[in-house]
């Protein structure tokens, strides 16, 4: 079923109630680009053989809600931009999303530009290799909790907030990096940020690229470094 309904940009509703995907292993770009698409029920579908969910909402831009609630993750691989340039999506339940086989995140919720919030706290990442430009351009998401996230084994993370702008702080001491290869501008355009923990990290080349914050600000950096992170916070450091 990849891409079905690609490209749709004046379809504002579909009925698939009578839809059996209960075989389908590909549902990637399914739905992207469906600009016009106001409400998608997706409640029926089965979708324990899928592998690829990758672009399969992206561009879906007036979608304000999206139940997710039934879909069967547990062999999905990709899910790079499933939900990137959702525009107008408002909030998303991710409760019983199973992530436990996923290796690409990149851009997943790219441009998610409406969400305040999002649970990650069930997230398994365990797997997951590329984490760039995850939340990149989620402009309204005023906070993000990393407590349960295991990332190691991903290689990229560049880019990663780019342009969080309502993000004030960001604790990723548990982030492990031994085997990231980039970080490069991870908190480029996050200008409200004040607080940021990354004591933890292995990798620091160019992280702050971007950054910028005028008023009072803290960051935790490792104990081994003393690299010029080229702004005018306070610096402590931390041994992990």
């Amino acid at each position: 079923m990849e891409y079905m309904f690609y490209g749709c940009n004046s379809l504002v509703s579909l009925d698939l109630s009578y839809f059996n995907t209960q075989n389908v292993g590909d549902m990637n770009n399914m739905f992207a680009g469906c600009r016009a698409l106001t409400s998608l029920d997706i409640s029926n579908f089965q979708t324990e053989k899928v592998n690829d969910m990758k672009y399969m909402f992206s561009d879906c831009r007036v979608l304000t809600s999206l139940d997710i609630s039934n879909l069967d993750t547990k062999n999905v691989i990709n899910m790079e931009h499933l939900f990137s340039d959702c525009t107008s999506l408002k909030s998303l339940d991710l409760s019983n999303f199973n992530t436990q086989n996923v290796i690409y995140m990149s851009s997943m919720f790219e441009n998610c530009n409406s969400l305040t919030s999002l649970a990650l706290y069930n997230f398994n990442t365990e797997k997951v290799s590329n984490m760039e430009y995850m939340f990149s351009g989620c402009s309204s998401l005023t906070s993000l909790d990393f407590s349960n996230f295991n990332s190691q084994n991903v290689t990229n993370m560049e880019y990663m907030f780019y342009n969080c702008y309502s993000l004030t702080s960001l604790d990723l001491h548990n982030f492990n990096t031994q085997n990231v290869i980039s970080v490069d501008s991870m908190f480029s355009g996050c200008n409200s940020l004040n607080y940021i923990d990354i004591s933890s990290f292995s990798q620091t080349t160019n992280i702050f690229e971007g950054y910028s914050y005028s008023g009072d600000c803290k960051i935790i950096i490792p104990y081994w470094t003393d690299f010029n992170h080229g702004t005018s916070c306070v610096v402590e450091t931390k041994e992990y």
